[in-house]
C-alpha cells in the first residue's frame, strides 16, 4: 500500500511539471535506436545514437551477417519499427489507477483476444472523470509473434532491445516495453522508502512545529504586554520607596472623582424608567449613556444633584417610535 501511495504521489507531482520538462513523452532521452523500417524480418537496420533526444546516424547494418551492431554501452536500446500497435480504450474505476498495471495484467484475456504472456503491451491514462469516479486508459499491444523473428535476429547479434517505439493509428508514438521491467520494482522500492521517510519525518516534526508556533504566539503576546508590565513594575518601585498614606489617597480621589459615589448619586436621582448602559469618569468629567422614557427631563434631574454641574446632552436624543424609548448621552462636571 505504501508503494502505491508513493507511485500516486510521484504521479501527482509529475502532473504539476510543465510538459516540456517531463521528458516522459518522447521515450528515453539517451539510447541506441535501431530502426528496422517497415518489414517484420528486415535484412538491414539503421542505427542512431540518441543523446538528449537528439539523434545522430551511425549507418546501416546487416542483420543477417556476423558484423556486430554499435555498442550501446550503458544506454537503453530502442527498437523502432513501423508496426502499428493494436489499441483499445479501457474504462476502470478511478481508484484503480495506482494498480493499473496489475489490473490490466489480470484482465488482459478478458479485454483483448490475447493472453498477457502472448503480447507486448503498455497502458497510458487518457483522462480522469472524478465526478463519475471513472478512469479512461488506452491499452496498446503488439503480439509477440510479429516481433519474434526480428528479436531473434537481434539476439544473435548480441542486442536485446528494451523498448519498442511504434506509431499508433492516430499518429501518437507509443513506447512498449519488450523486457520485464526489473528496474520498476527497484524504483517502486526507492519511492516507497522515500515516502516512508517523508511520512516519518513529518510525524516526528509535527509536535516540534506545533510547539514552535505556540512559543512564537506566546512571545508576541509577551511583547505586547511588556509596556504594561514595565509601568506596573515602575509603580511598585515607587510604592516601595514612598508609601502612600491616607491623605494622599484622599487627595487623588478628590482630584479624579469617586466613581462609586457618582454611581450611587445617579442611582438615587434617575427615575425608574431610565437605564444606564455606559458610564465614564475621567478627571471629574462624567459621561453617561442609556435609555429613558422621557430623556428631555434628565437635564433638570441631574442638575438637582449637589455634585453635578453644567449637564448637557452630548448627542441628539433618538426616540424609537415602536417602543417609545429615548436613547441619550449626556455630559456633566463632578464637583470635588
Amino acid at each position: 500500500m505504501l508503494a502505491e501511495f508513493a507511485t500516486w504521489w510521484v504521479r501527482q507531482i509529475r502532473d504539476l511539471v510543465p510538459p516540456h520538462w517531463r521528458g516522459g513523452g518522447g521515450g528515453p532521452r539517451s539510447a541506441l535506436v535501431i530502426d528496422c523500417g517497415s518489414g517484420e524480418t528486415p535484412l538491414t537496420a539503421t542505427c542512431w545514437r540518441r543523446v538528449r533526444r537528439r539523434e545522430t546516424p551511425l549507418g546501416a547494418f546487416l542483420l543477417t551477417g556476423d558484423a556486430p551492431l554499435p555498442n550501446a554501452g550503458r544506454r537503453m536500446v530502442v527498437l523502432r519499427a513501423a508496426i502499428a500497435p493494436l489499441e483499445c480504450e479501457v474504462t476502470l474505476p478511478l481508484a484503480a489507477e495506482p494498480a493499473l498495471q496489475r489490473i490490466l495484467t489480470a484482465e488482459m484475456d478478458r479485454l483483448t483476444p490475447f493472453a498477457e504472456p502472448d503480447v507486448f503491451w503498455t497502458a497510458s491514462v487518457e483522462g480522469r472523470e472524478p465526478a463519475q469516479g471513472r478512469l479512461r486508459a488506452i491499452l496498446s499491444l503488439i503480439p509477440r509473434s510479429r516481433l519474434q523473428s526480428l528479436l531473434g535476429a537481434l539476439d544473435r547479434l548480441g542486442v536485446a532491445p528494451t523498448v519498442l517505439e511504434s506509431v499508433s493509428p492516430d499518429g501518437t508514438t507509443r513506447h512498449i516495453p519488450l523486457r520485464p521491467p526489473n528496474s520498476r520494482g527497484h524504483l517502486a522500492s526507492i519511492q516507497a522508502g522515500c515516502a516512508a521517510a517523508l511520512i516519518l519525518a513529518a510525524a516526528m516534526a509535527a509536535p516540534f512545529l506545533s510547539q514552535l508556533r505556540e512559543a512564537a504566539a506566546l512571545q508576541r503576546e509577551a511583547a505586547e504586554l511588556r509596556p504594561r508590565v514595565d509601568r506596573a513594575q515602575a509603580l511598585r518601585r515607587r510604592l516601595a520607596i514612598r508609601p502612600v498614606d491616607a491623605a494622599d489617597f484622599l487627595a487623588e480621589k478628590r482630584r479624579v472623582g469617586d466613581a462609586m459615589q457618582v454611581l450611587a448619586t445617579l442611582t438615587d436621582l434617575l427615575p425608574d424608567d431610565t437605564f444606564i448602559t455606559t458610564l465614564g469618569l475621567r478627571q471629574r468629567k462624567l459621561t453617561v449613556s442609556g435609555q429613558s422614557a422621557a430623556a428631555a427631563g434628565l437635564i433638570a434631574i441631574v442638575s438637582s444633584g449637589p455634585r453635578f454641574r453644567d449637564p448637557a446632552f452630548a448627542a441628539p436624543v433618538v426616540r424609537d417610535p415602536a417602543s417609545q424609548i429615548d436613547t441619550f448621552s449626556l455630559n456633566a462636571d463632578v464637583a470635588p
